[in-house]
């Protein structure tokens, strides 16, 4: 293959993000759950101490093993003792068996220690999914309300031209466009505030598993997906390049 070849292919993928460090996927809820998880170190002592509670239980349950004992004498001594002609081998076997309930009671015991861990641990994975879930939930409404503050802007920015007109026309007086500037820029200024509220929304989900902003660029609901791309918030299918608006279907 010639040297163009490899550079036409190079520029091809990088076009088309097809590389594995320039894709990036879009975070649905049970990713952003999933990592939160996998990232607290409380809940993964919790379920590391359950295993042990669950091994030990398993422990409990398994009767005492029979034990083997030998014992060697008279070996390797000196004079009529020397070597091992008159050495004598005793060999002891002994079963030890559980009487008054010590089984049961250690077995319940075991079983005890074990629902206590489970619930421990439900409570815990119950907890970091619902806060990982109002972030979630809250970042996705963020990003709708500076959707909507964008749309003003973009709707007041078209407006004033037209007042303009009507005023030089005479068919509007010059205070309307006094008030078109206003409304534009009472826009602008909530279209920032939308900004920053979204990026800390970003943040604060991504918090969760210790993550920066961009582990949040974009969120997916179904098959749709709400992304931060360039300054503008667009709803836009899993398709690459799509970026047409598409109905969201809850599941």
């Amino acid at each position: 293959m010639s040297f163009s070849g490899n550079v036409t292919i190079g520029l091809a993928l990088i076009l088309f993000g097809t590389t594995p460090s320039l894709a990036q996927s879009a975070l649905s809820l049970a990713d952003a759950i999933a990592r939160a998880m996998a990232a607290d170190h409380i809940l993964t002592a919790r379920t590391s101490a359950r295993d042990a509670d669950r091994a030990r239980a398993d422990q409990a349950r398994s009767r005492p093993n029979p034990e083997l004992g030998l014992e060697l004498e008279n070996a390797f001594g000196t004079g009529p003792f020397g070597g091992t002609g008159s050495s004598e081998l005793t060999a002891d076997f002994s079963q030890r068996f559980e009487l008054g309930g010590d089984r049961r009671a250690r077995i319940t015991e075991a079983t005890a220690a074990i629902e206590v861990a489970d619930a421990t641990l439900s409570a815990a994975e119950r907890a970091l999914s619902e806060r990982v879930t109002q972030d979630f939930v809250a970042l996705l409404g963020a990003e709708q309300r500076l959707k909507v503050a964008e749309s003003r802007v973009a709707l007041t920015r078209r407006l004033l031209p037209t007042l303009r007109r009507r005023v030089e026309a005479g068919a509007s007086p010059p205070v309307d466009v006094l008030r078109g500037e206003v409304a534009v820029r009472l826009a602008e200024i909530e279209t920032t505030s939308a900004q920053a509220t979204a990026a800390s929304a970003r943040r604060q989900l991504a918090s969760n598993w210790r993550g920066d902003e961009s582990d949040a660029a974009e969120l997916v609901l179904d098959n749709c997906a709400v992304t931060k791309r360039r300054g503008r918030t667009v709803r836009n299918s899993r398709r690459p390049g799509r970026t047409a608006a598409v109905p969201c279907r809850s599941r």
